[in-house]
C-alpha cells in the first residue's frame, strides 16, 4: 500500500495537483503498490543473486550496504517510472530508469543523500514515540522523498 500511495502523490505533483491521494481509491493504490513492488522485487532478485554469487552474505555490512543503496537509489527510479508511465515493464527497462540519473545527476545524487538520511534519522529516532513512532515517520520520510523525486 506504501508503494501505490507513493505513485498516486507522484503522479499528482506530476500534474501539478495539491494535496494527498484519496483514500477512496483504494483499489487503484494497492494495483499500484503491487505492480511497483513486483518492479522492485524483480531488482532485489537480482541484487540478492549477485550477492549470493559473490558469497557476501546478506546481513554482513557489505550485504547491507548493497541493499540499502539499492533501496534508496532504485526503487523511488521506479516508482517515478511507474507514476509516469503507468507500465509494468517500462519499470523493468533500467536504461529508461538510469535516463532520469543521467538527465539530473547532481540534483539526483543530492535528493537521494536527503531522503536516506530522513529515513535514517526516522529508524534512529522512531523509537522514542513507541509503536506509531517508526512507522509513521518512516513513512513520512518516504513521502517526503516521493515528493522530491516526483519534482525531479
Amino acid at each position: 500500500m506504501i508503494f501505490g500511495f507513493q505513485v498516486e502523490l507522484a503522479k499528482r505533483i506530476q500534474r501539478n495537483e495539491s494535496g494527498m491521494p484519496m483514500w477512496r481509491n483504494f483499489r487503484r493504490i494497492v494495483n499500484s503498490g503491487i505492480t511497483t513492488g513486483c518492479a522492485a522485487f524483480f531488482y532485489l532478485s537480482l541484487v540478492l543473486i549477485v550477492l549470493f554469487i559473490l558469497d557476501i552474505g546478506i546481513l554482513s555490512l557489505s550485504g547491507l550496504a548493497v541493499l540499502a543503496t539499492v533501496h534508496f537509489v532504485w526503487n523511488p527510479l521506479i516508482l517515478t517510472q511507474y507514476a509516469k508511465t503507468g507500465s509494468f515493464y517500462s519499470c523493468l527497462n533500467p536504461l529508461a530508469l538510469l535516463r532520469l540519473i543521467a538527465a539530473h545527476i547532481g540534483d539526483y545524487l543530492f535528493i537521494t543523500f536527503i531522503s536516506a538520511f530522513l529515513v535514517i534519522i526516522a529508524v534512529l529516532l522512531g523509537w522514542m514515540w513507541i509503536v506509531v513512532g517508526w512507522t509513521l515517520l518512516i513513512f513520512l520520510a518516504m513521502i517526503v522523498q516521493t515528493v522530491v523525486f516526483a519534482k525531479l
